[in-house]
């Protein structure tokens, strides 16, 4: 949905975006437009009102206002017409959203006002209307930012409540207080002169002191507060406020209130980590994984097990929390100072210890016995994520960011492979080591990491190793940006392992999320995580040309730029060149398209007539289904082709593979490579020489002619479709390449002169070559082109469908 949204032109796309994710999270759900409003959405007790916007401030008091003027107009058509009510309300833009109970408007249908204007336009002439709805303390909406994190099923579930009369403050807590703290700092604070435990003390304030912090009554934006000891006035979003703490608790117990000050330190710690860009875990992923721990192994597992964080820096996973036999050790002695200051854990042995390099000799006495006389124990940790070589430590004591360690080096002479190069998979092996060296039996792993280690080739080798060792148990997968102001385009799981053997390659994670509705973790599916071990599309597609001689050719940076160096070899007489780096989605948007020759990175599969068909297939897998954080690091599998829908599916694939956005197949005449004249066919294209030199003549487009009468072999593709059946889809974008092509040949000439790099004289004139050269530099082919462009996404759904349902990836 945040994608479609970020996309949208106009209200009308805003519409339809908000719809079909409506209907995609309700199958039953109506949605009806009676008496001419956007919407009106019924399923079970569900009765509410939508109205959609187009980049409006839905956060403004005076837009909520001339929206909900709207909106009430609507009702009194309800009225009038003897129609039952919307209960609820639901505004969206593609910015932002809300939800509200109707009945808070309800008492303005009363007015003596004019009820004839138009709905859109009454605001214009209901000033007093507007004033009293700006100044009504009870209409104050949370307003949700559309980004990757808001999750629509819970506005839903917001509707759901207001709807049966589920209608009950956030309660803040200790977990969910840091979450809470930063939608107020972000939203509510407008006053930037604050230091960040300043702004920690007035957040608090405004939670357990309303005596002494309100709003100003005469200043606008202006909070009051003694928050300094003296009353200061501070500079805020006050209509924010308002919605912030109609929503959030504001009456506590004077336990609540200790708990609730006593985190004034936790909230200051949590910014400046993140401002200084630490990977750490914050408390409310901290109480998420203890939860999932106490499901696998029991409830009393910290009173039952030793529990060993290996790398605990300022203790985030265990300082909530007491332990009967808890051990904590980082290689920072610093850290190990402010956990002993800010007394974290203080039933537990803290020690200095640096896991991947020092001895087993230097553990304390207590622990080393323990581990020696084969005790139950929990490794419960969340190690560094980054490759040996790229984390920079921000202490000078601190070693993590060497690649040089101990454990690495015995990594590799255990055959543990590309797998080492990771930090978290060094502090799986040194558990693993443990593990064998003592001879421990009943061994739990609880650890945060890339979930790469479960799916990715590179780990191949680790997990025959791990897998003979540990069974996995339970898991979790979030998303990176819940830890730290890092991209959000990537999972973090969370796994729990027990001592044991691991037969299977799929693994299955309960997606979670913070739902913003209510600032507590919700669960929104499950992903399976698999590899492609002995599976691997990639390689099902080079398979057919393994054993055939790869040559040089002219190397291509783009497909009408050739360097004189690089890396990609081709089959002598063969159709191209596929840049396929990597077997994963995380890579199939950047790293992977069709060249007419060798591709200058390497990283890819030459093709020939024996492989093209599976290249194709490949290709299309890849470049069809878009990236998320859930899905990049699946890996492509080999497909069922036994059955005709496949037969079909690959057909229409063929298709697609000439007219993508990476279809950079290009034809170049006499380039010069390492000293000699090069000519570079385009193999992919689909249509005839005939049909080409005729058009060629017919628009006097005397270069091109006579490249058609010199070069004048038919591309393979071209007979290849000739032999084929398609979908109707395939043959309608198939239908519309052509006519745009003849419809852009009357510039043709022209824009070749124009810019002679894309050689728009050669007849056979690559996708990548026509539309940078031609459809979009020509003003009256853009509806056509766009037109094309449609038809090409329709086949595109289809294709993507086809990839799940032939198994080159699984749900």
């Amino acid at each position: 949905m945040y994608e479609q949204l970020r996309l949208a032109l106009n209200e009308k796309d805003v519409e339809n975006t908000y719809r079909s994710e409506i209907k995609k999270l309700i199958p039953d759900a109506k949605i009806t437009s009676p008496l001419n409003i956007d919407g009106l959405l019924e399923y079970k007790n569900v009765r509410s009102l939508l109205e959609f916007k187009f980049d409006v401030d839905l956060k403004s008091k005076n837009v909520q206002a001339n929206i909900f003027t709207q909106m009430i107009y609507y009702f009194k058509r309800f009225e009038l017409n003897g129609k039952k009510l919307p209960t609820t309300l639901f505004v969206g833009d593609n910015n932002e959203c809300f939800a509200l109970e109707a009945k808070h408007i309800y008492k303005f249908l009363n007015r003596d006002i004019n009820w004839n204007l138009p709905p859109s336009k009454a605001h214009q002439d209901n000033q007093e209307l507007i004033r009293a709805l700006v100044q009504d303390v009870d209409i104050a909406p949370m307003v949700f930012d559309i980004n990757n994190t808001l999750k629509l099923r819970d506005i839903i579930n917001q509707l759901q409540d207001l709807s049966e009369g589920r209608v009950s403050k956030v309660i803040i807590n200790q977990q969910n207080i840091v979450e809470a703290f930063k939608y107020w700092k972000e939203y509510v604070l407008l006053d930037d002169s604050l230091s960040v435990q300043e702004e920690a003390s007035l957040f608090i304030y405004c939670l357990v002191d309303l005596r002494n912090t309100y709003l100003h009554p005469h200043k606008p934006n202006t909070l009051v507060s003694n928050f300094q000891q003296t009353f200061t006035e501070v500079h805020i979003n006050s209509d924010v406020h308002r919605s912030f703490f109609s929503h959030f608790e504001q009456d506590y117990k004077t336990s609540e209130i200790d708990l609730i000050i006593s985190s004034k330190d936790r909230l200051v710690e949590e910014v400046l980590r993140r401002r200084e860009g630490e990977f750490y875990t914050p408390t409310i992923w901290t109480y998420e994984s203890e939860k999932i721990i106490s499901n696998a192994l029991g409830l009393d597992w910290k009173e039952k097990y030793i529990v060993w964080d290996c790398c605990s820096g300022l203790n985030n996973l265990t300082r909530d929390f007491k332990f009967s036999n808890l051990y904590c050790s980082t290689i920072n002695i610093e850290d190990i100072r402010t956990v002993n200051k800010m007394r974290y854990n203080p039933e537990a042995t803290i020690f200095q210890f640096d896991f991947l390099n020092d001895s087993f000799n230097k553990l304390p006495q207590e622990l080393l016995n323990q581990l020696k006389e084969n005790k139950p124990i929990v490794f419960y940790i969340n190690p560094p994520f980054a490759t040996a070589g790229e984390r920079k430590s921000k202490s000078k004591t601190n070693k993590i960011g060497t690649s040089d360690t101990i454990a690495r080096e015995i990594m590799r002479e255990f055959g543990f492979g590309r797998s080492s190069e990771q930090l978290y998979a060094q502090f799986l092996f040194q558990i693993f080591y443990i593990k064998k060296f003592f001879k421990l039996s009943n061994v739990y792993l609880c650890f945060y990491s890339k979930p790469t280690f479960l799916v990715s080739p590179s780990f191949k080798s680790f997990r025959e190793k791990f897998f003979k060792e540990f069974k996995f148990i339970d898991g979790m997968l979030l998303r990176a940006n819940n830890f730290s102001d890092v991209s959000d385009s990537w999972g973090v799981s969370f796994t729990v392992w027990s001592s044991g053997k691991t037969t299977t390659n799929e693994f299955n994670l309960i997606i979670k999320s913070i739902n913003q509705n209510n600032m507590t973790i919700a669960d929104y599916g499950e992903k399976t995580m698999f590899n492609s071990d002995n599976n691997s599309a990639s390689q099902w597609a080079r398979e057919p040309i393994n054993k055939l001689e790869k040559v040089d050719s002219p190397q291509l940076s783009n497909p009408i730029n050739v360097k004189q160096k690089g890396y990609g070899k081709v089959i002598q007489g063969g159709l191209g060149y596929m840049h396929n780096n990597s077997n994963n989605i995380m890579q199939s948007d950047r790293y992977v398209g069709l060249y007419s020759s060798a591709f200058s990175d390497g990283h890819g599969i030459p093709i020939t007539k024996d492989n093209l068909m599976r290249i194709v297939a490949l290709f299309a897998a890849r470049k069809s289904v878009r990236r998320t954080w859930i899905n990049d690091k699946d890996e492509f599998l080999i497909p069922n082709t036994q059955t005709e829908a496949y037969q079909l599916w690959n057909n229409d694939a063929l298709i697609y593979s000439l007219f993508n956005s990476s279809s950079n197949q290009s034809s170049l005449r006499k380039v010069l490579y390492k000293g000699k004249e090069h000519d570079i066919y385009n193999q992919f294209f689909f249509l005839s020489k005939e049909e080409m030199l005729t058009l060629s003549d017919d628009y006097h487009f005397h270069e091109m002619y006579r490249d058609t009468k010199h070069y004048n072999k038919n591309s393979y593709v071209y007979y290849l479709i000739q032999q084929l059946s398609f979908s109707d889809k395939a043959n309608k974008v198939l239908n519309e390449a052509r006519e745009l092509i003849i419809a852009s040949m009357q510039y043709r000439e022209e824009c070749h002169y124009k810019d002679i790099r894309f050689n728009l004289d050669a007849w056979d004139a690559g996708w990548y070559q026509l539309r940078l050269g031609i459809f979009n530099q020509v003003e009256s082919l853009k509806d056509k082109y766009s037109e094309f462009t449609r038809l090409y996404k329709e086949l595109e759904t289809d294709i993507q469908i086809g990839v799940y349902e032939h198994g080159f990836l699984k749900k």
